[in-house]
């Protein structure tokens, strides 16, 4: 693949209409967004949108990569980004809720926002009381 040559994405929703918000969830690579969530950006119109990053990586906090979500992005881009550490990742629950709990709105109630998987059930879990 040419290094500007973007891979083709399968089993994709036909739009995103139906979306303010999207959450864009991705490892650094390069210092820059994955191709595939390049294609992804690429793919769909995000006008009207909020686009929120949340970046993993292995120190290099965003890189560049919000620059370069903006370069390709319609929406409106969320400037700070939630930055996880790679080694991080499987303690960064409290940090996660921390940051979601940032973003929401003082008038906006959002109850139910974490659905998990435990013991074969899926159960919701109240992330603001």
């Amino acid at each position: 693949m040419d290094r500007r040559e973007l891979p083709e994405l399968v089993d994709m929703p036909e739009n995103i209409d139906g979306y303010d918000l999207v959450f864009l969830v991705f490892p650094l690579w390069w210092d820059t967004i994955p191709k595939p969530v390049e294609a992804f950006l690429n793919r769909y119109d995000s006008s009207g949108k909020s686009v929120i990053p949340v970046v993993t990586h292995g120190g290099g906090g965003a890189g560049r990569s919000i620059e370069d979500i903006k370069a390709v992005c319609s929406g409106t881009v969320v400037e700070k980004p939630l930055e996880i550490y790679c080694g991080d990742i499987p303690y960064c629950r409290e940090q996660v809720t921390e940051w979601l709990k940032g973003l929401r709105k003082p008038d906006q109630s959002i109850s139910r926002l974490i659905i998990k998987k435990q013991e074969g059930r899926i159960e919701e879990e109240s992330l603001y009381e």
